[in-house]
């Protein structure tokens, strides 16, 4: 209702009795007056104001001298009074007793107020008096509903538009409502579900949702838990849900809200870069900023030895060996606080510590991430283990092969000595009497010769310079064949023990190193047994796939004969085990020992294309692990006897040697079988004999490696100038000078020096009679 201007009533009032008027208006202004929440004033009967509260006052805005006297109609607007409201209000209140109406009022400075107002007909022993109105102004009450309303709807508009599942429940938890959510099979939106909502729960997750929302309900705490659903079309849900408590002003709990999301995409995608993440060969770890870790791949669990869930809540400190953390910890702690740092690099070298307390040699990268205001470091650990190993590998391989050549040269130039030596101590006792007492020194000699060419075979066969005799054969039978030999050389107190495969696969290889392969390990196991033990031989076949080629970078996928030989004896400490394999070294007493017996093994079997590798324990023994390859081809007949005896000749042979000696002693072998020779001190002066000699040449015999025309050229010069031509090669240098040198076993004679005036006689032969 809206006052009116000046608006006058439409007819006298009617006769009433005044004093009836009063008697009833002065008590009820008494009580009203001190009532300032509500606007209560009386209407004489035909709708004059007659009384006006100091509640009406502050309520609508007029003093009451203002209003007293004016007509009821004055506080409606213009609309409502050209509408009749103002009597229609009297008529039903006349009518029927009371008129109630809730609506916008307004002061008199205009503004509007939300207002319950009714109006009650006074009457007195049945003659009607007059009404009563009260208005309470429950603007407030209105706003509050308003907001209310819009909150709702916001509410209603927010779980419209989200994709989560927005339920509640009662306080014992037992009804639920979804106003609305993700369809779930069986059970619709909109619907009041009881405990039948856990039959769409997974049924490996149904008792343990169950059990945290029992648990929840007793409690009071919020429920939080993650399971799978079944969703509409039948598939399983990876659902997230949390609920809270809704409490009464007493605590008590009047209601459940909760909320359940769809995690199922962010789900597979966990599940996706887990895959990936355990899929890589590196270690990936990540750590918050004080170091503990949050989460770890599986290369993780291998590289340091823990299972992931010892790893995660563990300080990534604990993971560094004490040496490391002293230098690097306060660094390390500092850089995952405050992501500064002076000494870690991009890439950082260092150890780990596996579980067992071993170190391990790592490359790691780190990686800050923040998340909100929290600061991640991941961690990418590279086991650098195998790396390492074959840095050390090649290290030990090009120390090897230095001193492999270095032997070779010296073996070269104590090659031409021996020849000297040997040849004539033996021309000396071919001349001299059986009673002569000079043969006993001149014996000796030639034993010491012999002695030394043993050594330098030795140098040779450790640098690998050799020249081998390959043929087919089977390692079981050049071990049964060994073992009587052995057993003499090992003695009583020494157990020799051979466990043979059968069917092994047969390799190539000159039989005579193999012989010395397995006396030298076999002796060197005996003398590692001083109280005695068991020497054990063993054969089996063996395939090396591509992925162990990191342990056997010398060798190529495929199989292989492997010969172990293992001892029970001292064992080896790293350093010795180092170095085992290098000339000259041994642990032996001076007298007792030359330093290359391995040395000799790790030549042969790389000269074999092979693999030769140790492990040894201290006070347990040691196994030595050879591996030759297989071929798939027969093993020949054995050969037939030679003879003991020089066997002569009358050809003319062209002999070109730098070694002024070592020409000597083959022109003296030669002449002595009835040998036409020519000596030449070098290439040139080879050429200019074969020129100026006018007969034929039967055979050219030349070193390898001469100062300005080596033995290769020297060959193809008098070829071309004398067809047929055959040519017999000797060298003190081994067969890699050899082959650098052009020399091709397969079609060129080679004789090595030392020789003897016998083996000379025996080549020379060989080669004049063999058929081109």
């Amino acid at each position: 209702m809206n006052p009116s201007p000046a608006t006058a009533p439409p007819d006298d009032p009617p006769a009433v009795s005044t004093t009836l008027l009063h008697q009833a208006a002065d008590p009820f202004r008494l009580m009203v007056d001190v009532v300032k929440d509500y606007a209560i004033y009386m209407l004489d009967p035909v709708g004059r104001i007659v009384s006006w509260n100091t509640g009406a006052e502050r309520i609508k805005g007029y003093k009451a001298e203002e209003v007293m006297g004016q007509p009821f109609a004055r506080l409606f607007s213009a609309e409502e009074v050209a509408g009749d409201k103002p009597e229609r209000v009297l008529q039903v209140a006349r009518d029927e007793g009371r008129f109630e109406e809730e609506g916008l009022l307004v002061r008199k400075d205009g503004s509007s107020f939300w207002a319950v107002y009714t109006l009650s007909a006074m009457c007195d022993d049945g003659e009607h008096i007059g009404f009563s109105v009260v208005i309470r102004d429950i603007t407030e009450r209105k706003q509050a509903e308003e907001e209310l309303r819009r909150s709702e709807k916001r509410f209603r508009s927010l779980i419209s538009a989200t994709a989560q599942l927005v339920w509640t429940a009662d306080p014992r938890g037992e009804s639920m409502t979804i106003p609305r959510g993700i369809p779930i099979s069986g059970l619709s939106d909109e619907s009041l579900l009881r405990s039948g909502w856990l039959q769409a729960v997974h049924p490996e997750d149904r008792a343990g949702v169950a059990a945290s929302w029992r648990t929840a309900i007793a409690t009071g705490q919020p429920y939080v838990n993650e399971f799978r659903l079944r969703g509409a079309d039948g598939h399983w849900r990876h659902m997230r849900a949390r609920a809270v408590p809704v409490l009464d002003p007493g605590g008590r709990i009047e209601e459940w809200i909760g909320a359940g999301e769809d995690v199922t995409d962010l789900k597979d995608a966990h599940e996706w870069l887990r895959a990936v993440l355990n899929s890589a060969l590196d270690a990936i770890i990540t750590a918050d900023q004080t170091g503990v870790i949050q989460s770890v791949n599986t290369a993780a669990e291998k590289v340091f030895g823990y299972p992931a869930a010892e790893l995660v809540g563990r300080n990534i400190t604990s993971l560094m060996p004490d040496s490391d953390l002293a230098r690097d910890g306060d660094d390390l702690c500092n850089y995952l606080r405050t992501g500064q740092t002076e000494t870690i690099g991009a890439v950082w070298e260092t150890s780990g510590r596996r579980k067992d307390g071993s170190a391990v040699p790592i490359e790691l990268a780190i990686t800050a991430f923040g998340v909100g205001d929290a600061r991640y470091f991941t961690g990418v650990v590279r086991d650098v283990s195998g790396r390492k190993k074959l840095e050390a590998q090649l290290q030990q391989a090009q120390k090897m092969e230095s001193i492999g050549r270095l032997a070779g040269g010296v073996a070269h130039d104590f090659n031409n000595l021996l020849t000297i030596i040997c040849g004539y101590s033996d021309m000396l006792l071919t001349e001299l009497p059986p009673a002569d007492p000079t043969r006993t020194p001149v014996a000796a000699i030639r034993d010491a010769g012999e002695r030394a060419s043993g050594l330098t075979r030795q140098l040779l066969a450790f640098s690998r310079n050799q020249v081998l005799e390959p043929v087919v054969l089977d390692l079981n039978d050049v071990v049964e064949q060994s073992e009587s030999m052995l057993r003499r050389l090992i003695g009583e107190d020494v157990t020799l023990v051979s466990v043979l495969a059968p069917a092994l696969g047969r390799v190539k290889a000159d039989p005579g190193q193999i012989d010395q392969i397995i006396m030298n390990l076999v002796i060197n196991a005996r003398d590692a047994m001083p109280r005695g033990g068991r020497v054990t031989l063993e054969t089996k076949d063996v395939v090396i796939p591509q992925a162990q080629l990191v342990y056997y970078p010398d060798l190529k996928p495929g199989r292989y004969a492997q010969l172990l030989v293992t001892d029970t004896g001292q064992g080896m400490t790293d350093e010795v085990k180092a170095r085992i394999f290098e000339p000259f070294f041994t642990t032996k007493e001076a007298g007792k020992g030359t330093g290359l017996g391995l040395a000799t093994v790790y030549g042969i079997v790389k000269q074999s294309g092979g693999h030769i590798s140790v492990y040894s324990e201290v006070g347990v023994g040691t196994t030595f692990k050879i591996l030759l390859p297989v071929v798939h081809e027969a093993i020949p007949p054995p050969p037939s006897g030679e003879s003991k005896l020089c066997p002569k000749g009358t050809e003319t042979v062209l002999v070109a040697e730098d070694e002024e000696a070592v020409r000597r002693i083959a022109r003296i072998s030669l002449e002595t079988l009835g040998y036409t020779v020519l000596m030449a001190e070098n290439g040139a002066d080879a050429i200019r004999l074969a020129g100026e000699h006018t007969g034929p040449i039967g055979l050219l015999v030349t070193d390898v490696v001469m100062p300005e025309m080596g033995g290769r050229q020297l060959a193809t010069t008098l070829r071309s100038r004398h067809p047929g031509l055959k040519v017999l090669f000797m060298s003190g240098y081994t067969d890699a000078a050899v082959i650098r040198h052009g020399i091709i076993g397969v079609t060129d004679a080679f004789l090595q020096k030392p020789f003897t005036p016998l083996t000379l006689a025996k080549k020379i032969r060989d080669v004049l009679d063999k058929t081109t």
